[in-house]
């Protein structure tokens, strides 16, 4: 039996519509962050670092444990009494760990989805079946961005 004909174009369609993908996950990620200044988004990992302390201090949380929060909260609301200020830092730290949540949800929903486009087109034997994978994959995607608000 003979070797059938090989699509010599398969692996540049493979390629861009890889590439396709990861500007597709690319765009919901910075439709995520534009809602933020870049100098916010630098902060992230030390905003999650000191919420995560301070909620699980619990009624041990002390303002020495986000200095980073308090002076966030010191900004956004004004002068406060210590324990004034205490309180705002938990409240700030709650909504600093559901974002985190959030955002680490919609990071690994990114992760899985890239992965499984990578391995269903690598092992896809024609272009429309790389097509096909493409657009259901970007059919999940905007559905993960609607239902999230995205």
């Amino acid at each position: 039996m003979a070797d059938e004909p090989t699509d010599p174009f398969l692996p540049h369609v493979k390629a861009t519509e890889y590439q396709r993908v990861i500007d597709q996950i690319n765009a919901l990620g910075q439709t995520f962050m534009s809602r933020f200044p870049n100098v916010e988004v630098q902060s992230w990992p030390f905003q999650r670092e000191e919420a995560a302390a301070i909620v699980a201090a619990g009624n041990a949380a002390a303002l020495e444990m986000a200095p980073f929060l308090a002076t966030v909260c010191a900004v956004q609301y004004g002068e406060a009494e210590p324990a004034d200020r205490l309180d705002q830092v938990k409240t700030k730290a709650a909504l600093v760990n559901a974002n985190g949540i959030a955002w680490t949800g919609m990071a690994a929903f990114a992760n899985g989805l890239r992965a499984r486009a990578d391995d269903a087109i690598q092992a896809a034997a024609t272009q429309n079946d790389v097509f096909a994978i493409v657009s259901g994959i970007i059919s999940e995607l905007e559905a993960f961005r609607t239902a999230n608000g995205i």
